[in-house]
């Protein structure tokens, strides 16, 4: 309840994709290259920070604050995730994931970052998740997480992007 105009709200971007739009598009990346190769306990996990990866990006582009978006998505997924009963640590997991993790996996594999930047983010957020220090395979099982998000995202700003719903470009 009370997120049926956030998700219609346009996503600001060239392909015109409406925040619903764009998250079905991102979601049936998901499902047709990764739903099946990952174990069953991370699918909801996925799905969920897909979800909520861009919930507050349209209320930033009607606002004219798409550079501040983060904050906006971050502020909008913890609501939308205490409102359908997300356990705290799953929410603290999938807000980092959105937030600080987007970014770090933006840096990256888009901007050619350090990979230095992007496995810290990945340890520092295991190891708050777990209470513990994370093993090697902790932080790659992670980081290939991360960049399923990341590369769902990306899938999903393409002209071969589909969606259930029409768009201008239908």
């Amino acid at each position: 309840p009370g997120y049926k105009r956030i998700f219609e709200a346009k996503s600001g971007v060239w392909e015109g994709f409406t925040i619903q739009q764009h998250t079905e598009t991102a979601l049936q990346f998901f499902d047709d290259n990764y739903a099946d190769k990952l174990p069953s306990g991370v699918l909801p996990l996925l799905r969920l920070a897909i979800v909520t990866h861009y919930i507050g990006k349209g209320v930033a582009a009607s606002r004219g604050d798409k550079a501040n978006q983060k904050s906006y998505n971050v502020a909008y997924a913890e609501d939308f995730l205490k409102r359908n009963g997300v356990d705290e640590d799953m929410r603290k997991l999938i807000i980092s994931m959105i937030g600080d993790g987007m970014d770090a996996s933006t840096d990256w594999a888009i901007r050619n970052g350090s990979d230095s930047k992007f496995y810290n983010y990945c340890a520092r957020t295991v190891g708050d998740f777990l209470g513990t220090a994370p093993t090697r395979d902790d932080v790659r099982g992670f980081a290939q997480l991360e960049l399923a998000l990341q590369t769902c995202d990306s899938a999903s700003y393409t002209d071969v992007a589909v969606t259930r719903a029409r768009t201008d470009h239908s």
